[in-house]
């Protein structure tokens, strides 16, 4: 079977483009990598409590657990848009102001600044606030949706 013929089966079966697909596979890559970096923190206690939403342009996930001297709370933020990775930290609270910074990249690199709010109860997530990069706005970003407790 010759590259054009698998090209071309590839391209009738999504309707002539590559986008539906390419898409979906972002999505999953995406949350697999957010899910995988909240699996491997050793902060996770039997009381922790980690939920996940997205509104099909962000995605956030949310890790409420005990602090490392085991006198307070802190929730890791984890705030994706397409290929950025965001993380912050709210500490003794689950929701307010918070600054996201980008991981892992230097020139260009995005930053969140607004609220987070999760109420783990409801399962209600908010976000609002700028994404920028430099002085640059990229997105004004003003979502509520429902997010899903995953088993740390």
């Amino acid at each position: 079977m010759s590259t054009q013929e698998v090209t071309q089966s590839l391209l009738y079966s999504v309707g002539g483009s590559l986008a539906p697909l390419i898409r979906n596979c972002a999505r999953t890559v995406l949350l697999g990598i957010a899910w995988s970096m909240l699996s491997v923190s050793t902060a996770f206690a039997a009381d922790s409590v980690c939920m996940l939403g997205d509104n099909g342009k962000i995605a956030l996930t949310t890790l409420e657990h005990r602090s490392g001297t085991g006198d307070g709370r802190v929730t890791e933020v984890t705030l994706i848009f397409g290929m950025h990775l965001l993380r912050g930290r709210l500490i003794d609270k689950d929701s307010g102001p918070v600054t996201l910074k980008e991981i892992g990249s230097s020139k260009g690199s995005y930053t969140f600044g607004g609220t987070v709010g999760v109420d783990y109860q409801t399962k209600k997530m908010t976000v609002k606030g700028k994404l920028t990069t430099g002085n640059t706005e990229i997105s004004r970003i003003n979502a509520t949706f429902r997010g899903k407790e995953l088993n740390p």
